[in-house]
């Protein structure tokens, strides 16, 4: 009686709960009890008379206990309630209750997010802001990210700057490359790779290959072999840095097997011990 009252849930509404548990507990101790007896009241003689009557009784009464079992079971998922344990009550003192087998646990990971966020968690604004993402809900998305970019929160800064550039909107490019480098400032990875493409690009920026690798050589290592490439390529033609042959060699042999640019980075590599000129020079990504 104590949880309930802790749920909010009027004295009411306890003393039915209550009752129906009970009735659920004899339920499930009677109900095998019942099938066992009408089982052993059967003649087990096939000449007694009694038998075909026996038969029917049994297959009446086990139908009844099916469906008295069925009823109840369903009475219970519908009004059993279980309570965050983490959360026990909203902001304003509201109880939180939670439909016990019905609610999943990404539901309540959600409500929990939706109201640290309206709360001013930056951290939460920004998973909210990637979940309407995910939803290709984009001016949603922006909503949250732009709460937590302004907190400066660099995740956020990244996500929001990549969502106005995407957007196709180019009078806006600027102000989400501005974005992007606010993240990039605080070393954040992507943004740095990212801030490096939009000055080889001229994306929001005025084209500026020296900047593009110096924002390049910040984001390294990726991990994934392309930004190790592309500052293979830069140096083997001399894109944004000085040509340096070795440096070049370097920045190849650093992507790592299995990526996407590793066949071409050791076509780079061949071409460059037999001292001639670089091949493609392109990354996907570049």
């Amino acid at each position: 009686m104590e949880v309930l009252r802790i749920m909010g849930i009027d004295s009411g509404r306890q003393m039915e709960i209550t009752i129906t548990h009970y009735i659920s507990m004899f339920a499930n101790l009677a109900i095998p009890l019942l099938m066992l007896t009408t089982f052993l009241s059967i003649p087990f003689s096939p000449n007694s008379v009694f038998l075909p009557y026996h038969a029917f009784v049994e297959s009446y009464f086990w139908g009844l206990l099916i469906i008295l079992e069925a009823a109840i079971f369903m009475f219970d998922r519908k009004n059993m309630f279980i309570m965050n344990t983490k959360d026990r009550a909203h902001d304003d003192g509201s109880p939180i209750l939670i439909p016990g087998k019905e609610a999943s646990d990404e539901e309540n990971k959600l409500d929990r997010i939706k109201r640290l966020a309206e709360n001013g968690d930056a951290q939460s604004q920004f998973k909210l802001g990637s979940r309407f993402r995910k939803e290709f809900n984009h001016e949603k998305a922006m909503n949250w990210f732009q709460r937590a970019a302004e907190q400066g929160y660099a995740d956020a800064q990244c996500a929001l700057g990549m969502e106005i550039v995407g957007s196709g909107n180019r009078e806006r490019d600027g102000i989400g490359a501005s974005w992007v480098e606010k993240a990039a400032r605080q070393g954040h990875k992507n943004a740095q790779y990212q801030l490096a493409f939009f000055y080889k690009m001229g994306i929001g920026v005025e084209k500026d290959s020296r900047k593009s690798a110096e924002w390049l050589l910040r984001s390294a290592p990726s991990g994934t072999g392309v930004v190790e490439f592309e500052l293979g390529r830069m140096y083997a033609v001399g894109d944004g840095v000085q040509k340096d042959k070795l440096e070049a060699q370097a920045w190849f042999r650093k992507v790592p097997a299995g990526a996407w640019d590793r066949k071409a980075a050791e076509r780079a590599l061949r071409e460059l011990e037999a001292n001639q000129e670089f091949g493609s020079g392109e990354s996907p990504q570049f």
